[in-house]
């Protein structure tokens, strides 16, 4: 064992010696910029990670508002709640908002997965566009913000090693 020992510190000398000190000024540019590089891509992915967590955020406060909603009741208070509900997510999600900027930046940025995101975000869109709330409206946009929820939190789990 002592005889691979040797062998090893013996190739290692014999190894060091052939660098010149060239070689290493170059292989040690090469490791900068290699960390430069990821440096760069690692403030991207938490500028990504800082995005996704907002938009999880509106959308888990969404939830938190039909949360406040009886169910299955096609009551006057229910049917008004949930107009209002559904008034707040169209003002988020207009063209000009916060929310759409952030989710276009993320769209350009390619984040994984994110075309699933906004198909759900045009489902939801269409759904708000197109009638009057009932008990059952309001089930599939609670379904939908489960969706929403579920795929921002894998993508988070996934790609980014962090549990939202």
């Amino acid at each position: 064992m002592a005889a691979v020992a040797n062998d090893g510190v013996r190739e290692l000398t014999t190894r060091t010696e052939k660098l010149s000190i060239t070689s290493i000024n170059k292989s040690t540019k090469q490791f900068k910029a290699q960390i430069k590089e990821l440096n760069k891509q690692y403030e991207t992915m938490q500028q990504q990670l800082d995005d996704l967590q907002f938009i999880l955020d509106v959308i888990l406060k969404w939830d938190e508002d039909f949360k406040k909603v009886v169910r299955f009741s096609q009551g006057v208070p229910h049917m008004r709640s949930t107009k209002e509900i559904c008034a707040n997510i169209k003002t988020a999600m207009i063209p000009s908002s916060e929310f759409d900027r952030t989710v276009q930046i993320l769209v350009r940025e390619g984040v994984p997965c994110f075309s699933r995101v906004t198909g759900l975000f045009d489902k939801l869109k269409s759904r708000l566009d197109e009638r009057s709330p009932n008990a059952k409206f309001s089930e599939e946009i609670r379904q939908l913000l489960g969706e929403l929820i579920g795929t921002l939190c894998t993508i988070m789990n996934f790609f980014y090693d962090q549990e939202a």
